[in-house]
């Protein structure tokens, strides 16, 4: 299972077991009186949109969608060549796009990004301003570059890889 603050995705090779799993954990949240929004319920698919990336079950990987690499690329770039002072909201919305595209490179990567959540200590208001880090300008460029080089695709689970030699 897959899950993003509320949201939940389940993630299986047979449609059927995945649909039942979804329905018994369902039933199971009820008893506890956590109730299940139906309209957001979505059978269940090989090839699935969720959270804002292409998740296959079949082969394990997942992808941003195309335009929207695109533009956290563009704001990336724009962040960290252009800006030389950032506002809170600033970096907490390039800290939510880089989270997201951490979830297409490897396992781990994300603490790349430790330099940013510093950058934001000590900030409260949106609109509050502090002269950008080197750290935080290379935590931004470096991420800028892997979602170049993976072109906004990886691997969610590694279960299907054999060992190497």
């Amino acid at each position: 299972m897959s899950m993003l603050l509320d949201d939940c995705s389940l993630i299986g090779a047979i449609r059927q077991a995945v649909d039942v799993q979804g329905d018994a954990l369902a039933t199971f949240l009820l008893l506890l009186g956590i109730v299940m929004k139906a309209i957001k319920t979505l059978p269940a698919a090989q090839r699935q949109f969720y959270i804002g990336l292409w998740w296959d079950s079949a082969h394990r990987t997942l992808e941003l969608d195309s335009a929207r690499r695109d533009v956290y690329l563009q704001f990336f770039d724009e962040l960290a060549l252009q800006q030389r002072s950032w506002t809170l909201r600033d970096v907490q919305s390039c800290a939510g796009r880089a989270q997201r595209c951490m979830l297409t490179f490897r396992h781990r990567a994300n603490c790349m990004l430790a330099p940013l959540y510093e950058f934001m200590r000590g900030l409260s208001l949106p609109w509050q301003k502090r002269r950008v880090t080197r750290g935080a300008r290379e935590a931004v460029s470096w991420t800028a570059a892997m979602l170049r080089e993976n072109s906004g695709q990886g691997y969610f689970s590694y279960d299907q890889f054999s060992w190497g030699p």
